[in-house]
């Protein structure tokens, strides 16, 4: 059995692929098990096997009730395909329209990268064969909506369009990432070669549509911002002085960039009612979780110390792993929410704790074993 991945909530329905010995194909599941079941095979038997199953290892995307996926049945290629759940109600959408990816919703339309097979375009649909057509014959890439049109890459090239073929225009060169938006401005990136060491120097672009300029030279090494309050925040470094990495905040101005806090920050910080969270690491220590306040420095706060358990993935969305502790009996454990209510008391011999019943928010485990209680916050995110 292939593992269940590519998950996409769709009203009340959550669908996923997965297979059973046929590769793999769409599933979906109202939260019970009878609710769960294999939507369609789209290519049964040794054909399924062959090509891996029906369904190609691409994220989904919900859109007008249905989800929308990359399709295979073992003739005529990858093909845009939607479903609404059912075997009857899994079709495929156009005609000589391959390999569709990098989706977004604008305008209660779909839009995405495709080829008619020779060169890969934008395309948009509204659902049906007739309303989908190719915009323009330039590379979709990653996108985002920004003051009412969506602006993406095309190559290195950041490009704007409204849905039109007229107004899909070229913004501006040298943009190999989109790092996020604010109200007013939005963020590329790119990395300039140096002939000496660094080698390298990463270097920010910001547009409010009418103009763009180069602002913050090196500073920050992060793919991505998380927002909060109109400003971003990163997990960055600033090159060449080696060892000032740490939190970083972003408003759009060279003088709005600072470094917030110097760390050992792993990935990206998580927000979540108004507070920053994120992992930071030490040699004494290992990781921790900490949060960041938005506003003054003295909210920056270390929430566990070397005496608590860690957890992983966090956020957590089916299965939170106690990372740091062997539980060598059967041990109990406490969950709490946020306001301090106990959500659940069990034993446990495995260091694995299910939390998909759980709801979006924030949590405490409390873990006693040896003699000595430890415990760490966590967060579900479905």
């Amino acid at each position: 059995m292939s593992p269940p991945r590519n998950w996409i909530a769709v009203g009340n329905k959550l669908f996923f692929q997965m297979g059973k010995g046929n590769g793999s194909e769409l599933w979906v599941s109202d939260g019970t098990a009878a609710g769960t079941k294999e939507v369609i095979d789209l290519a049964p038997g040794a054909q399924g096997q062959y090509q891996k199953g029906g369904l190609i290892d691409k994220p989904m995307v919900a859109f007008n009730g249905k989800v929308y996926f990359q399709g295979n049945t073992g003739v005529g290629g990858i093909e845009l395909y939607c479903s609404d759940g059912t075997a009857v109600g899994t079709v495929k959408i156009g005609t000589g329209l391959y390999e569709p990816q990098n989706w977004i919703v604008y305008n209660n339309e779909l839009f995405f990268n495709a080829t008619d097979g020779s060169n890969d375009g934008l395309w948009k649909t509204d659902g049906t064969t007739p309303g989908t057509v190719k915009v323009a014959a330039v590379s979709f890439g990653s996108s985002v909506i920004f003051k009412n049109q969506i602006y993406f890459q095309n190559g290195i090239d950041l490009w704007k369009t409204d849905g039109t073929a007229p107004n899909t225009v070229h913004v501006m060169d040298s943009a190999n990432v989109i790092n996020g938006t604010t109200s007013n401005f939005l963020f590329t990136q790119y990395m300039k070669p140096l002939s000496v060491a660094p080698y390298f120097e990463m270097l920010y672009k910001k547009t409010d549509v009418t103009t763009s300029s180069t602002i913050s030279y090196d500073h920050g090494n992060s793919a991505s911002f998380v927002v909060l309050n109109d400003k971003m925040y990163q997990r960055g470094q600033n090159y060449p002085v080696a060892g000032i990495s740490g939190l970083w905040v972003n408003d759009g101005t060279d003088a709005g960039t600072s470094l917030l806090f110097s760390a050992s920050l792993m990935g990206l910080p998580y927000e979540f009612n108004g507070t920053l969270f994120f992992s930071n690491f030490s040699s004494a220590e290992g990781y921790e979780l900490w949060s960041y306040v938005p506003g003054t420095n003295t909210g920056i706060n270390q929430l566990t110390d070397e005496q608590s358990i860690s957890v992983y993935p966090n956020p957590a969305n089916t299965e939170l792993q106690i990372m740091n502790y062997e539980l060598q009996t059967e041990q109990p454990f406490m969950i709490f929410d946020v306001s301090g209510k106990l959500i659940r008391s069990e034993k446990t011999f495995s260091n694995r704790i299910d939390v998909s019943e759980l709801t979006n928010g924030f949590y405490v485990l409390r873990l006693t074993a040896n003699g000595k209680t430890q415990q760490q916050k966590f967060i579900v995110q479905h």
